[in-house]
């Protein structure tokens, strides 16, 4: 099943700003993932990044490998969301009658 990685941290420490992106980036290099979007949310000052991948297994190695290497920021949150595609128009009425 397909997942989305959220990742939400500081936008103001821009070395680790930095970190986060250059793993994403890694990783959409390596065609394992793709960023979904990337927002501010300019009240917070957090940055949030969506990243989907095709098969959640995926998703699961890069949120223990980065948590085993202290990757994540302090103060950060990363969670993976199973995704249910939604390949119609009418689809999005049976979900949310």
């Amino acid at each position: 099943m397909a997942a989305i990685l959220l990742l939400e941290y500081a936008a103001a420490d821009s070395s680790r700003r930095r970190e986060v992106r250059e793993r994403v980036a890694a990783l959409a290099l390596l065609d394992s993932a793709r960023i979904v979007f990337a927002a501010i949310d300019e009240a917070s000052a957090r940055e949030v990044l969506a990243l989907a991948f095709a098969d959640g297994r995926n998703a699961e190695d890069a949120l223990a490998r980065w948590t085993a290497e202290g990757a994540v920021p302090a103060g950060s949150t990363m969670r993976k969301l199973d995704c249910m595609p939604v390949t119609t128009v009418e689809a999005p009425i049976l979900l949310f009658p």
